[in-house]
């Protein structure tokens, strides 16, 4: 049997509109596999540039299309599926591969299995992915409001708006990730200029850096501690467990540390002290700072005399910001000392509560469980969902 080869040629010298077609065909089914034009190649060993449908358009200025795919309600302008190759494909030698515009709708979809969309560009400056106007793809980076991303994810914006991770569900979460011996980094910029560096380092330690300047603040990794390298205030209340000073030993400090610990009180207690010597009536005034009265009150005082077994008493309580004491011999020096519990105005609304009950989800738990010989699951704060948070690698 003979093979017929039909081949129908109509052309047109005529402006294309749509009541110029050159040829037209009208499908007026409302069946859901309707179709007004359909060709097939029906050779299993089709050609590499074989088309079941071709168009051309022969003109060369920057307008017009080769195969144009409208529809006039929401569904699909040009619609491409394959089983194993590329639904649609498009390509460019100076200008787009394809181009997608739409005015409430999406301009440009991909649905597969392995890879909805890819675009790529041989051009080093090209840009192999385009969205209207504000995401673009280049050299394996991603640029969002740039065309020329710098960085595997450049985004760049004009005045508060900026990045949001957003979840649904009960956690969002970011990774930074890095190599086992390697830092994870996370940097802040100003004009070019590196300012600070926000970082995991080999040892797991997280550290804050000031550019230049070195560390500023760290968390030691598996004990937790917690290094400040410069002054901290604090401007509300300040809870501990404990308290010290740590400095290099006076008589070794190459070698030593030397610790000395906080004095406690229940009250909000200030101390001063001194030593003086009385006159030649055993008199002896003492002043205190200006603002003495005006910090403190409930004042107490402990005197104790030095180099004799003289007698000394406070002649004077404190008034306009002084005391007088008095001694039964002459000249003699003493040491003294007075204490006030803090009267201003931060310390009159915040007094310290020494005995308080725990709150209910608190009771049952310890806030140092190791030196109750308790589980670190017993520890005030301690979640077992953080736990598998910070665990879960994806």
């Amino acid at each position: 049997m003979k093979k017929l080869i039909l081949s129908i040629i109509l052309t047109t010298s005529s402006l294309l509109t749509y009541s110029q077609a050159t040829f037209e065909t009208v499908n007026s089914s409302t069946d859901g596999n309707a179709v007004a034009v359909k060709g097939i190649i029906s050779s299993t060993s089709a050609g590499a540039n074989s088309a079941g449908v071709r168009g051309e358009n022969r003109g060369t200025s920057g307008v017009g299309y080769g195969v144009w795919g409208t529809h006039d309600g929401s569904g699909y302008g040009v619609y491409g599926s394959t089983t194993n190759g590329t639904g649609v494909y498009g390509k460019s030698f100076d200008s787009y591969g394809c181009f997608g515009t739409s005015t409430n709708g999406i301009a440009v979809a991909g649905i597969s299995g392995n890879i909805g969309l890819f675009g790529s560009t041989s051009n080093p400056s090209g840009l192999a992915l385009k969205t209207d106007g504000k995401v673009f793809f280049s050299n394996g980076n991603v640029g969002i409001g740039t065309a020329n991303p710098t960085y595997k994810l450049d985004i760049q914006f004009p005045y508060f708006e900026g990045m949001r991770i957003r979840s649904l569900n009960s956690v969002a979460t970011l990774d930074i990730e890095s190599a086992e011996s390697s830092n994870a980094l996370l940097r802040y910029i100003k004009n070019g200029v590196i300012k600070w560096n926000v970082f995991c380092d080999a040892f797991n330690n997280f550290q804050i850096n000031e550019q230049g300047l070195g560390n500023r603040f760290s968390i030691e990794g598996t004990t937790g501690k917690v290094i400040m390298n410069n002054d901290v205030q604090v401007v509300g209340l300040l809870s501990k467990g404990g308290g010290s000073f740590k400095i290099d030993h006076p008589l070794d400090p190459e070698n030593k540390y030397l610790y000395h610990s906080f004095v406690e009180s229940p009250d909000m207690m200030n101390i001063y002290n001194g030593n003086i010597t009385t006159d030649a009536t055993g008199k002896a005034i003492i002043n205190l700072p200006n603002y003495f009265q005006a910090l403190n009150m409930d004042f107490r005082y402990q005197l104790t005399t030095i180099g004799s077994f003289a007698q000394a008493i406070v002649s004077e309580e404190i008034k306009d910001n002084q005391f007088e004491i008095k001694t039964d011999i002459p000249n003699t020096k003493v040491s003294w000392l007075v204490t006030g519990v803090r009267n201003d105005a931060f310390a009159q609304k915040n007094r310290i509560q020494t005995e308080v009950l725990k709150n209910d989800t608190e009771k049952g738990k310890y806030l140092h469980p190791k030196e109750f010989a308790k589980s670190e699951t017993m520890k005030i704060g301690y979640s077992a969902q953080s736990e598998k948070i910070s665990s879960t690698n994806n």
